[in-house]
């Protein structure tokens, strides 16, 4: 059985960094989907058969690959910070939060694969089975499908109680009568 497709992580992780926004990079944790499988993608390229393509699915292996995305992330976190900004949340972060937010990020994306895959190792070196792969595939994507639409429910409702965004969104339609902004905390 193949693995989800990367976007089907996107609605769980969306939900996630939505609900659990104050504690966790939400860029960094969604992004950390995608960089566990392009892990995998660069490596199995050169090396088919390499250790890192049959246990970047391991919540070990999964720890270091989040931790490493987590630092690589801190370099560009302005333009996380812009992305934010266009998306109206507020973005306020640090170096151990990324690194948080990456390994975390990684762990949901392998949980979730561990749904679909019998023959993942979660945690490996311990040669348990996978306990997790119980679901059918037509449970599981409407599962996540599930997720992607309550995250977009739960992204308005943060929208619609941020006074925040209001007052950004007439800032950027020129509405602000030439004040500037001090209050607007999107670092």
């Amino acid at each position: 059985m193949p693995y989800p497709y990367t976007p089907y992580h996107i609605g769980p992780s969306c939900l996630l960094g939505f609900l659990l926004r104050r504690w966790i990079d939400i860029p960094v944790f969604v992004l950390s989907n995608f960089a566990i499988d392009l892990v995998v993608f660069v490596v199995g390229v050169w090396q088919p058969r390499s250790f890192v393509i049959e246990h970047a699915h391991t919540l070990l292996l999964g720890t270091g690959i989040g931790m490493l995305w987590g630092i690589t992330a801190y370099f560009f976190k302005k333009y996380f910070g812009w992305i934010m900004l266009k998306i109206c949340l507020p973005y306020k972060t640090n170096i151990s939060k990324m690194i948080f937010s990456g390994i975390f990020g990684t762990w949901v994306h392998i949980l979730i694969d561990s749904l679909y895959q019998s023959d993942i190792k979660l945690f490996w070196p311990s040669k348990l089975t996978n306990p997790l792969f119980v679901l059918n595939r037509r449970e599981i994507d409407f599962l996540l499908i599930l997720c992607l639409i309550a995250a977009f429910v739960v992204y308005i409702c943060v929208l619609k109680s941020q006074k925040r965004c209001r007052e950004l969104i007439k800032f950027q339609a020129g509405e602000h009568n030439g004040q500037r902004f001090r209050n607007l905390d999107f670092r």
